[in-house]
């Protein structure tokens, strides 16, 4: 066959062989076709073949990895809609036996104007995949990454869930992911900007619900002058990850490694009660914070009566198990929702508390003019009036007795 295959990749069928995916150029244009082979070499799908996607357009940079059954999930970089102006993310799976399991020509995992490719994958370990890209939808090219269930819908935000939020004129590429061994996944990229000097390696774990579970914008593994090229990572199969990458910091390419211990004991909150309250009274939201490391920092944002977020108390160390005592703005009405984000000294992030605080207006004294105190005001003079009216009739009975006695 003599159809310009480029850019093969190859992965374990988990069965002793191998599935591989390539790109294909028997139709004319670049499409996506795999084929497995056994542990003798034989061929398993159909000869040349399964077409994986034969949209119109430009299918390229395949990637993929195992659905843990036999078969193969795949994404790629995918211009259909665009004729090379743009190019959205698709993924298909395609089970032991060869067959074509989602969509026709593929799942959309990205489907919005600008370059989303670089397109990356692992297992979620439920035979469905997590994928990560470049994506060029806001001023700086940013890594967003989605999750995809084994029937082929997508699990987090619609197009994808930003992984990091860099600085204006901030570039992030050369994403790279490996399966945290439990639904997640830990992601990396190359990180690098006009006003610093230094290029960064970055990495963040996500977990299966699509939270992002270490500090903002990821912890930094390399942040150094020089290049860097050729980053890799993988999983230790204990939930951590191995990375590895060239580097010009020596002014001559070197190889490093470093490896990232995934914890899952992150810091904790007491999670105080929301507070009820009245206008100008005085209330404090006290949060303890919990984490076996002892010590990090923390900040609060409160939303203001326009409904948006502003920092109230700005990054501050905090130490274990002590009380953290925020003063209550309440010369406003209204609801108010006050969030602690915080993260321990190994950069593991805890989920963010939120206490909403209702403030309402003060209990009003009794006014006479009020339609519902007329009522209790009337029945009052009446009950005097039939007092006194009484108090008359006895007193003239008695009187009129007075008088006859007399006579």
């Amino acid at each position: 066959m003599n159809s310009g295959g480029v850019y093969p990749k190859i992965i374990s069928d988990g069965e002793g062989g191998a599935i591989v995916v390539w790109v294909d150029r028997r139709n004319g244009s670049d499409n996506i076709y795999a084929q497995k082979i056994n542990s003798s070499g034989d061929i398993q799908w159909t000869p040349n073949g399964v077409a994986v996607c034969e949209a119109s357009g430009t299918q390229t940079l395949p990637v993929m990895c195992s659905d843990g059954l036999g078969g193969a999930i795949f994404t790629w970089r995918d211009d259909r809609d665009y004729s090379s102006l743009y190019a959205d993310i698709y993924a298909q799976k395609v089970n032991s036996t060869g067959d074509i399991q989602w969509n026709s020509d593929g799942n959309p995992i990205c489907k919005l104007e600008e370059f989303q490719q670089h397109a990356q994958i692992c297992t979620d370990d439920e035979a469905g995949a997590i994928i990560s890209w470049c994506d060029e939808r806001n001023e700086n090219t940013t890594i967003y990454a989605q999750k995809i269930n084994a029937k082929g819908e997508v699990s987090w935000d619609i197009n994808g869930k930003k992984i990091a939020d860099p600085a204006y004129l901030y570039y992030q590429y050369d994403p790279k992911i490996c399966s945290d061994n439990n639904g997640g996944a830990i992601l990396s990229w190359v990180e690098s900007g006009s006003s610093q000097p230094n290029i960064t390696i970055n990495v963040q774990h996500i977990d299966l619900d699509g939270r992002l579970n270490w500090i903002k914008n990821g912890l930094i593994v390399r942040n150094t002058n020089g290049s860097v090229y050729d980053l890799q990572i993988c999983s230790d199969l204990y939930g951590n990850a191995l990375m590895t990458w060239r580097d010009f910091r020596r002014d001559q390419w070197d190889i490093y490694a470093q490896i990232v211990v995934n914890r899952d004991d992150s810091p904790t909150s007491n999670s105080p009660d929301d507070i009820i309250t009245a206008l100008n009274s005085p209330e404090t939201i006290e949060w303890v914070l919990n984490d076996d490391v002892g010590e990090g920092d923390y900040r609060v944002l409160v939303n203001n009566s326009d409904e948006n977020f502003y920092v109230l108390v700005d990054w501050t160390p905090w130490e274990n198990d002590s009380s953290i005592v925020i003063p209550v703005n309440t010369s406003f009405l209204g609801l108010f929702c006050h969030k602690i984000e915080y993260f321990d000294n190994e950069s593991q992030l805890g989920i963010p508390d939120l206490v909403f605080v209702n403030v309402e207006p003060p209990e009003q004294p009794n006014d006479p003019d009020d339609p519902n105190n007329r009522v209790i005001s009337f029945g009052f003079y009446y009950l005097i009036y039939i007092v006194i009216s009484l108090s008359l009739i006895f007193l003239f009975l008695i009187k009129r007795r007075y008088t006859r006695f007399l006579v």
